[in-house]
């Protein structure tokens, strides 16, 4: 891989990053739940579950951008091809949206272990687009 393709997934993968946070930050500020039989569950409550699904189009459109190799990566904790997915029901259907899949892997991309799988990924894109 190139130093350029390290360069972008650096910028790419810190987007994402930011992203996650912002999910987090609208899960605590509107003290939403993604437990399905929780009163405060997060499809119960609309504007949480729009600002959150428009992150995560955010993300499903970054990691589309991604190189294949870190795309790889990603996948071994959360399934890149399904947030690409999920981006264009977001973009161009979202009435038609499954609100619980989709809080189900909106849980899935804010989890410790996707977050770091996130970080993790950025800093050897980083270390090695100086290297090459």
């Amino acid at each position: 891989m190139s130093s350029a393709s390290y360069s972008r997934d650096v910028a790419l993968l810190l987007s994402i990053m930011k992203n996650q946070k912002k999910i987090k930050d609208v899960v605590s500020r509107f003290d939403v739940s993604f437990e399905q039989k929780a009163k405060n569950f997060i499809c119960n409550d609309e504007m949480a579950f729009d600002l959150c699904a428009m992150y995560m189009a955010q993300i499903g459109e970054e990691v589309k951008h991604l190189t294949t190799e870190s795309k790889n990566e990603l996948s071994k904790t959360l399934d890149t091809s399904v947030l690409y997915q999920f981006r264009n029901m977001i973009d161009h259907t979202y009435e038609k949206v499954n609100k619980i899949m989709l809080s189900a892997y909106i849980e899935k991309a804010v989890r410790a272990e996707t977050v770091k799988a996130v970080r993790d990924r950025a800093e050897y894109c980083k270390e090695h687009k100086r290297s090459t």
